[in-house]
């Protein structure tokens, strides 16, 4: 069970402190506003029952480098002179408030800080469009289309935009975005359609695309070791190319309408440990291949 207390007030004493773990304990209440002297510091408080809003006196902490508030029971806008302005916080480079009961926007500002490589804000109640500064937003109530702007996030390794309203058509130009070296990169969305642009195919460093439950239409990147296209309205027979992912450990192509017969070159590779494609109109008999 750990601690069951609230915080204490006097932990804003220790102005000198770098790490401030407290974590997977039973906290609960506010966050007392003396926290706003610790001015050089990475605090994880995820994992808690902490309530009420995030403190606007955090933006005090100029140099904080990385903030855990994730799995407690915050509630309320963020603040545009707290967290928000990143302006202020210019060292910090982690952001987790993941499952709580955050609302409103999230503040444009959010973009302003170079060393930001990761921004996890899924889990809440967020509305609105989405800033140029993402990395897990899943599970809210965002709409409208996807910045441009995102692929000038060098550090970016994740995107997961799944369950949320967003509409949006791909190109092969805007996927110019996601030339940066990241390594994981999921659209699970709900509402995204339009083709499937070659230039994913560029991305070197991709390891798992997850695409599913959209609007899909067109052929299939060939660079991937994990593929999830499932419930995309994907049709046709599959792509021949199919066949040639070497590294491809994961396939799931369930839930379209693909047709013609399976690509005997799948059952070749030698790396595939999972493959569904149920709910196809695939014809062919497959007890040659197994």
């Amino acid at each position: 069970m750990g601690f069951a207390d609230t915080i204490p007030a006097r932990l804003g004493n220790l102005s000198f402190r770098i790490s401030l773990d407290m974590s997977n304990n039973s906290f609960h209440g506010y966050l007392p506003k003396e926290m706003s002297h610790l001015r050089q510091l990475k605090l994880d408080l995820s994992r808690n029952l902490l309530i009420g809003q995030i403190l606007s006196a955090l933006s005090n902490c100029s140099r904080l480098e990385s903030l855990d508030l994730s799995y407690n029971q915050f509630s309320g806008y963020i603040p545009k002179q707290g967290i928000g302005n990143l302006t202020m916080l210019k060292k910090l480079y982690h952001i987790y408030l993941t499952w709580n009961n955050f609302s409103g926007a999230i503040l444009a500002s959010i973009s302003n800080c170079s060393k930001l490589a990761a921004i996890s804000l899924g889990h809440n109640k967020f509305s609105g469009q989405i800033p140029n500064s993402i990395i897990s937003l899943c599970h809210n109530k965002f709409s409208g289309q996807i910045s441009n702007s995102i692929g000038n996030l060098r550090c970016l390794a994740v995107i997961d935009l799944s369950a949320n309203n967003l509409t949006s058509e791909f190109s092969s130009s805007e996927l110019g975005l996601f030339t940066s070296p990241n390594r994981l990169h999921i659209f699970k969305n709900c509402g995204l359609k339009g083709n499937i642009p070659d230039s994913i195919g560029n991305l070197s460093n991709l390891v798992i695309l997850g695409l599913g439950d959209n609007s899909w239409t067109g052929s299939i990147p060939t660079t991937i070791a994990e593929i999830n296209l499932s419930s995309s309205f994907l049709r046709g027979p599959l792509a021949p190319e199919m066949g040639e992912l070497k590294d491809l450990e994961s396939l799931d192509l369930s839930n379209n309408q693909f047709s013609g017969k399976i690509l005997s070159s799948i059952w070749r590779l030698e790396s595939l440990d999972h493959l569904s494609l149920a709910n196809n109109s695939l014809q062919e008999s497959i007890s040659d291949n197994l």
